[in-house]
């Protein structure tokens, strides 16, 4: 299956959190495994921010990417803190999850499942 187009839009200063349920033909879950990521990157190729996955977060961390394998969830989050490093503009991006459904054949898959552009906006408000 080709990976979707999805546009994301973060306001710069802002706590950015995206919930996206991965589901198959059948409208099932997909068991969504480590690793998964996600690179953000600016037009001459550098890496403006990276999400993924950590099986070893200390407990009370917020992960970049949390999974939910039984739903098929996927939790992309950026701190408010990274989201105000990040310059107004568009950047491209594109999210690799990884799934496994026990099927010997099949086995662990890795699957780039969305791409697209992110779009930053500028940050007026100060808190």
């Amino acid at each position: 299956m080709p990976a979707a187009n999805v546009p994301i839009v973060i306001d710069q200063g802002e706590d950015w959190t995206c919930d996206i349920v991965w589901t198959d033909n059948y409208d099932e879950p997909v068991a969504v495994k480590h690793p998964c990521r996600m690179d953000i990157k600016a037009s001459n190729g550098a890496i403006v921010a990276t999400l993924e996955t950590n099986p070893d977060i200390p407990d009370g961390e917020i992960p970049t990417i949390n999974l939910s394998e039984d739903i098929g969830l996927l939790q992309l989050h950026m701190t408010n803190e990274v989201t105000e490093a990040l310059n107004p503009g568009t950047y491209q991006y594109d999210l690799f999850a990884s799934s496994d459904d026990g099927n010997v054949y099949a086995g662990h898959q890795i699957t780039r499942l969305l791409y697209g552009e992110v779009i930053v906006n500028k940050r007026i408000t100060e808190m």
